[in-house]
């Protein structure tokens, strides 16, 4: 049959119809792969690497990570500052906020949001990203 719901595939309203269906399995996509169902393992080696109040900046098939450790817990985000691509892998921690070393944006390393109000628009935040330690190595989650 060439009707959804009684229009035409020929139908200006079909393609509409299309456009919103494609809209709704995007969204969902993008949902799901917020919600972390849709990640891929890397094993990077020794957790001591990273030592405790210090990041280290990993790069995984392009990506680049930032990985910090407070108190022997690992967390993982975006390496990459949106305010101008500074490094936060290799800014300065403070508690569990590390600055940005261009401009000292501060990110919260455990959700990965921007805590620099007076200079970071609402809602400005990097990836974070699953990270847990296995038989002494790290392993990261990716998309």
């Amino acid at each position: 049959m060439n009707h959804i719901q009684g229009i035409g595939m020929q139908s200006p309203y079909f393609s509409m119809a299309m456009l919103q269906l494609i809209g709704i399995i995007h969204s969902n996509f993008r949902d799901i792969f917020r919600k972390r169902k849709c990640m891929t393992e890397h094993n990077l080696g020794k957790w001591d690497h990273v030592m405790d109040g210090q990041g280290k900046t990993f790069t995984v098939n392009g990506l680049k990570v930032a990985m910090f450790s407070i108190d022997g817990e690992l967390f993982a985000f975006e390496d990459e500052c949106p305010h101008v691509g500074g490094s936060l892998g290799s800014g300065k921690l403070e508690g569990k906020l590390v600055a940005c070393p261009a401009h000292g944006w501060q990110f919260d390393v455990t959700n990965g949001e921007c805590v620099t109000l007076d200079r970071c628009d609402d809602g400005c935040f990097v990836e974070t990203y699953p990270v847990k330690i296995e038989n002494d190595e790290i392993i990261l989650s990716l998309p």
